[in-house]
């Protein structure tokens, strides 16, 4: 009987979640067949080129794909693709990669992190309303600050001691998880309006001003036990991109693993085998056929983004969503931008309220040039932006190897090359929407991305965008749940990311190990007295686990933080 075409698992979908589970059940010992209708590894999370950025904008903007489940909406982008396109790394959901938490964990566990290279983040920076500050990333950070009274920096001490520790069952939480988290902090610790607004906003990063306490809490204590394990910044970026780089290291692990990989392969039809013909059918439940593709796939299991679903759902599941119910405003979608720079941002030091980032300043211009930084603006700090939602940008350049260095590039088509060597860069802007919008998300995105621009222009040039790509990032399911046709639980649908910029990379860590251990059972159930193909070998199940610590790794056993 031949068996290259049975597959223990058929994982749809080459996300960060869909291939961390890839590689986690190959790893297993069992038998994998990874497909993607793109032709690129990544999914929503891929790393593309200029190029690639410019012909998945051109696809996703078609009016007929638009009105399928593809989760983007007016996506526009700009007529011309600059020089040098494969130069850039550009992600559509762009995330910075917590130091203490379940994905760093996985990464390292599995031997991922091999696969690719990372760097600290050097900066974290919020909008005030008139000019751009650095926020204090340690203890002496704050000390040092000769913006805060003594008064101020022993409350803000105290909370911080408070937030690092276990304050679930405190009494300082106690009647108030549900609060929102900027009131929570100046009614119990006496802060002033400017240090919880960069608590709120640029340590628990959160999206508007009613996010509530508890999360937020927990975000913070987070990012206090980050500090200090690779260095001063709690967060790491990840090289060519970050997730979609990451999630080709995990199809790699998968691939060393004998996992099988189909790209670009429209899926024709997804059906679930009724066992009626024989034993080997009641065994491989799924069966999925591919355009243009000879051979038919059969499973044991299946494991879908809900993208991939979408066509076939009618057959073989039912997905209901989740409606959030918490007094907190959540997000439904995300207007965001990616624009394409040929200077860097830079920080005056005199914005600086540290004297880490005053010592790091270039010494003859007094400007600092970080070549990645998060910039965060509070709901209200542009008169002409948002008054409910905070925006996020995310800046890389040439140290990530997302961008150019040292290039020449031609602007405006002009024949003249430029004096200096370009150092390029590229500007992620995010901004959380409360409720969807048919419109282009410019008009909303426009004040952020000139006050950002205004950053990188000097008195002889304005900087101007070489490249821009606009659109709108639905949240349709916070938490799909599924519920297969038959009782055999051996469906699965990957949870929908938040994209966002500080959590998304654990939040696919967590609903990966989740799935795969669901997976792992459904596998070993039937793998009993059942009919196999000759060549599948499955070690035991208790080797797994040195892929992943246990779900939501304790932070005291990840890092000895500074705090």
């Amino acid at each position: 009987m031949p068996t290259d075409n049975y597959f223990d698992a058929i994982v749809l979908g080459t996300g960060l979640t869909e291939s961390t589970i890839a590689a986690a059940i190959s790893k297993a010992g069992f038998k994998v067949a990874h497909l993607d209708t793109n032709s690129y590894y990544g999914g929503h999370e891929a790393s593309l080129s200029l190029d690639e950025l410019a012909q998945w904008a051109d696809v996703h903007s078609r009016p007929d794909l638009t009105a399928q489940s593809n989760n983007f909406s007016s996506v526009t982008r700009s007529e011309t693709v600059p020089p040098h396109s494969r130069q850039y790394s550009v992600s559509l959901s762009p995330s910075v990669i917590p130091a203490v938490g379940p994905f760093i964990s996985s990464l390292v566990a599995s031997g991922v992190s091999r696969y690719g290279s990372f760097k600290l983040l050097e900066r974290v920076a919020i909008f005030d309303g008139t000019q751009i500050k650095s926020v204090p990333q340690s203890k002496e950070d704050i000390f040092q600050d000769k913006t805060l009274t003594l008064i101020y920096k022993r409350r803000l001490m105290r909370f911080l001691m408070f937030a690092s520790g276990e304050f679930e069952l405190s009494n300082e939480l106690a009647e108030k998880p549900d609060v929102p988290f900027f009131d929570f902090l100046i009614s119990t610790f006496s802060l002033s309006d400017e240090i919880a607004t960069v608590i709120t906003f640029a340590m628990a990063y959160c999206n508007f001003k009613t996010d509530l306490t508890l999360p937020a809490l927990r975000r913070v204590r987070k990012l206090l036990k980050s500090v200090g394990r690779y260095g001063p910044s709690s967060f790491l970026v990840g090289y060519y991109g970050g997730s979609g780089e990451i999630a080709q290291g995990f199809c790699r692990t998968s691939a060393v693993n004998r996992g099988v990989y189909i790209l670009g392969k429209n899926i024709a039809t997804i059906s679930q085998n009724n066992g009626e013909e024989s034993e080997l059918s009641r065994t491989y439940k799924y069966t999925v056929e591919l355009d243009d593709f000879p051979e038919t796939l059969y499973s044991r299991c299946l494991i879908s983004s809900p993208y991939h679903l979408s066509a076939h759902l009618d057959s073989i599941t039912t997905v209901s969503h989740s409606t959030p119910t918490s007094g907190s405003t959540q997000p439904v979608a995300f207007a965001k931008c990616i624009a394409i720079i040929d200077k860097p941002i830079s920080f005056k030091s005199s914005e600086h309220v540290s004297a880490e980032s005053d010592e790091n300043s270039s010494s003859t211009s007094g400007i600092s040039e970080p070549d990645t930084a998060i910039i965060v603006f509070p709901p209200g700090s542009l008169a002409s932006g948002s008054s409910n939602s905070s925006a996020h940008v995310l800046t890389t350049g040439p140290g990530t190897m997302t961008a150019p260095a040292g290039k020449c590039i031609f602007l405006n088509h002009l024949t003249e090359m430029l004096s200096d060597s370009i150092v390029a860069g590229i500007i992620y802007i995010s901004i959380p929407l409360s409720s969807l919008v048919d419109s282009s998300p410019e008009p909303l995105i426009k004040p952020y991305l000139d006050t950002v621009l205004s950053m990188a222009s000097s008195k002889d040039r304005k900087t101007e965008p070489l490249f821009l790509v606009h659109y709108v990032q639905h949240i349709s399911s916070p938490e799909p749940s599924v519920t297969p046709a038959n009782t055999s639980p051996s469906l699965f649908v990957t949870p929908l990311l938040h994209p966002d910029l500080t959590q998304s990379c654990d939040e696919a860590a967590v609903a990966a190990e989740t799935i795969f251990w669901n997976a792992i059972r459904s596998l070993e159930s039937s793998r009993e007295g059942s009919e196999r193909p000759p060549d599948t070998n499955v070690e035991d199940i208790n080797t797994v686990e040195s892929f992943w610590p246990s779900v939501g790794p304790s932070d005291d056993d990840e890092s000895e933080d500074g705090w």
